[in-house]
């Protein structure tokens, strides 16, 4: 059963560091060099977690999702640095691959999980309270009865009060099918649409991994990829008005997407491995159609509301890069992480307080900087 646990205040260590917060510095994210940390968040919900997804308030109210041990959890960490709560749904279950985590106005959270308990998989969507409470949850049907259907990421449109999931099964025809569906903010199912690749001989379908996006104008874009025949993939954006209305396919070009993010204005970015095995970072925007590679080993953890990006590396050390929309790197030198804390994991940054915010592990827990 799902369970709400107080991290007792022996387990949260929050410094702070008497150097000015970074509201009070327009810009600073946009200097030469990186901006210095004003507080730092550190609690262990439980052995062995990773993280998922992060979402930071305008208030500076902070939403951590990850999975343990113990199952997916989910956390509150207020402005002042201090863990609200952290709440764990079923150890059977896991958080979905991409942009899991979304919060509305009212400050209630929404994940979605794959449940493995069952004959076959089953895509469930919950909703937890501002104080932790596990509210309801959605477990949306297979189009082919009896068969997997999983979640692949929720995306919150709170201007219009609806919430999208970008989902994935197993045809009758035994190829993989997208399946994209709207619902109300009490999670009842209001319509939903189904993406499927006229099948040629040895084709697999279309898969959903690439997350789920909605720009301000209440357009939903979910990306993935198709599969024409075995061995082969390029990436397919499914984008679609409102309400999941007048779907139109396109096929960028490139293959293999390993981690998608937005930006406020409707453009995507995405994190891709080429077939070659080297990492590149691009950004395609709809308006304009551009594409263009920022080389380099790690992973893109944040984009800006300037459409600026964060790029986080392990090796050789650990640290945070900033590059402009032209791909230009604006740090010089780098954001360094703790030496005995993990890079990164998510990034994200809020306007017009400019304040950066970066969330990742340890061999204790989880660490948040601000």
């Amino acid at each position: 059963m799902p369970s709400k646990r107080a991290i007792a205040p022996s387990s949260c260590v929050l410094f702070t560091l008497v150097t000015g917060m970074l509201s009070m510095v327009p810009g600073v994210l946009h200097g030469a060099t990186p901006p210095t940390r004003q507080q730092q968040t550190t609690y262990s919900p439980s052995p062995g977690p990773g993280l998922s997804d992060m979402v930071v308030l305008s208030s500076g109210v902070v939403y951590i999702l990850g999975a343990s041990d113990d199952g997916p959890f989910i956390s509150r960490v207020e402005a002042n640095g201090a863990v609200a709560w952290t709440s764990f749904d079923a150890p059977i279950q896991a958080p979905a691959n991409n942009g899991p985590l979304a919060v509305d106005p009212a400050g209630n959270a929404y994940f979605a999980l794959n449940d493995f308990s069952g004959p076959v998989q089953q895509a469930v969507i919950v909703k937890y309270s501002p104080s932790g409470v596990r509210l309801g949850e959605a477990r949306p049907a297979s189009p082919n009865p009896g068969s997997n259907i999983a979640s692949n990421g929720v995306v919150l449109d709170s201007t219009r009060n609806t919430l999208y999931g970008s989902l994935e099964f197993l045809g009758t025809d035994g190829k993989f099918a997208i399946l994209a569906v709207q619902y109300d903010l009490n999670l009842n199912e209001v319509r939903r649409n189904v993406y499927t690749v006229p099948p040629p001989a040895g084709a697999l379908g279309a898969r959903g991994f690439g997350g789920i996006f909605v720009s301000t104008a209440g357009n939903v874009t979910l990306a993935g990829f198709d599969m024409p025949a075995n061995n082969t993939a390029q990436v397919v954006l499914l984008r679609y008005g409102p309400d999941l209305a007048d779907r139109v396919v396109e096929h960028p070009g490139q293959r293999n997407p390993q981690r998608a993010q937005s930006d406020p204005f409707g453009g995507m970015h995405e994190f891709m491995q080429e077939p070659s095995g080297a990492f590149v970072y691009r950004k395609i925007a709809p308006e304009l159609g551009s594409v263009f590679p920022n080389p380099g080993f790690g992973a893109l953890v944040g984009v800006g509301p300037d459409g600026e990006t964060y790029f986080s590396r392990g090796f050789p050390s650990r640290q945070v890069q900033r590059f402009d929309t032209a791909g230009a790197a604006v740090w010089s030198p780098p954001l360094a992480t703790d030496a005995n804390k993990s890079a990164a994991s998510f990034a994200r940054v809020i306007n017009p307080t400019v304040n950066l915010y970066l969330v990742g592990t340890f061999s204790g827990g989880v660490y948040l900087d601000r």
